[in-house]
């Protein structure tokens, strides 16, 4: 059975020192890429940052978040072109550490003296796009199992 925990399988691991059994996993790199491949690449980038601590991929999530919510007639980053881009990070940062911020922390990491409504609006904008990565994906995990186990009940 694929998890969310066998996203790690993709990152590079260093070589063992001490001497295994050199069996066969359950579940092997292919099937992981095999559950990669059949959603967006967007969901691809969360699940391998978040789940595969794929930490490098963090700004491709934060440029593929802000192609999505960033419009150009938006006063907000007219006056400052950092501010999308930081409510990003600061949602990624939250569900990456399984962490929650109170307004005051946010109103830190974003650089205003004060957290405002506007911010915390915002801020649930990107968080939500987040959530429907992670439903996706989950969606998608679900489908691969439910798929296992029909061939598996099919070749007994």
């Amino acid at each position: 059975m694929l998890t969310l925990e066998s996203f790690k399988m993709l990152g590079a691991k260093p070589g063992r020192l001490t001497p295994g059994t050199g069996g066969v996993p359950d579940i092997t790199f292919q099937e992981v890429a095999d559950v990669l491949a059949s959603v967006p690449y967007d969901v691809s980038v969360y699940a391998r940052l978040i789940y595969g601590q794929e930490w490098n991929l963090n700004a491709t999530l934060r440029q593929v978040m802000l192609d999505q919510l960033h419009t150009d007639d938006d006063e907000t980053s007219a006056s400052n072109v950092d501010y999308w881009p930081r409510i990003i990070q600061i949602a990624i940062g939250t569900v990456s550490s399984a962490y929650h911020l109170t307004a005051g922390q946010k109103a830190v990491a974003m650089g205003v003296k004060w957290w405002h409504n506007g911010h915390e609006q915002d801020y649930q904008t990107a968080a939500s796009i987040l959530d429907v990565y992670d439903s996706e994906i989950r969606i998608a995990l679900g489908k691969w199992n439910e798929k296992q186990r029909e061939d598996n009940g099919s070749n007994v």
